[in-house]
């Protein structure tokens, strides 16, 4: 397995069902992977089974599902499949598909990608370098959503280079708390409760739960988020700062009211 945030997520999931009847209802069917269908109910009853005789009564390795019947390389790639889903790209399906946001939302983010944990460190512990890498995906996200010139984007995102940054961390709610404030203030109660969408952004920030890796989100603080859709929103520029994915995300979002 390539990520080890995804091998955290198998083993979370594993360490939390009670019944095989979970298991098979929720790991998916890789379709890149031929014909077939996820985990049966046998397997399962094994992965249960094998689980509740350890020593602690949870999987803290990967080795430890090795020799389970029925558990082989296809399974694991869809065990893969169903847990590789990047938080940012889950949160952002899960409003829609639970009708938190309506059509009459936009909604995206905006990626940077690090390789390595030591760099991805060092890049969100660097200020200067931290406020470069989220002014080059305001560009990003100005070009593609506002199709400005090259240099008027660079004009557009030249404040993230020196305005407040407010950061809450996942070690608390206050994460969760802060991004459900920020898009409860695009028009109140109008369109979702603040408690509807405090249980999705804390199901984000809490994506990769056990062991409880660090999220935290940042707000730029008064950043015109109008540039980028023309759309009604809320000032200060929210971004994700995911450790165990070592991705930075942006976020972009404007309500047609």
């Amino acid at each position: 397995m390539s990520n080890p945030w995804i091998h955290n997520r198998i083993l979370d999931f594993f360490n939390h069902v009670t019944t095989p009847s979970q298991i098979v209802r929720f790991v998916e069917d890789d379709p890149g992977n031929g014909d077939g269908k996820g985990i049966g109910k046998a397997t399962a009853q094994r992965i249960i089974e094998r689980r509740d005789s350890l020593t602690f009564g949870r999987f803290t390795d990967r080795k430890e599902l090795d020799d389970i019947k029925g558990l082989g390389p296809d399974k694991w790639k869809d065990l893969e499949y169903t847990f590789g889903v990047p938080a940012a790209q889950a949160f952002e399906k899960s409003l829609f598909e639970d009708q938190v946001l309506l059509d009459n939302w936009t909604l995206l983010h905006y990626d940077w990608a690090v390789d390595t944990q030591e760099a991805f460190l060092a890049l969100i512990q660097d200020e200067t370098a931290f406020r470069n890498v989220v002014r080059t995906l305001a560009e990003r996200a100005l070009a593609e959503t506002a199709g400005e010139s090259a240099e008027t984007c660079a004009e557009l995102a030249a404040p993230l280079l020196h305005q407040y940054i407010d950061a809450f961390h996942n070690s608390t709610q206050e994460g969760a708390l802060a991004f459900a404030l920020w898009f409860y203030r695009f028009s109140a109660d109008n369109w979702f409760s603040f408690e509807e969408m405090l249980e999705h952004t804390d199901r984000l920030m809490t994506y990769h739960a056990t062991p409880l890796w660090d999220m935290e989100i940042r707000f730029f603080k008064g950043f015109n988020n109008y540039l980028f859709t023309q759309l009604i929103c809320p000032p200060d520029l929210p971004v994700l700062v995911n450790y165990p994915e070592q991705t930075i995300s942006l976020w972009v979002s404007g309500l047609a009211d």
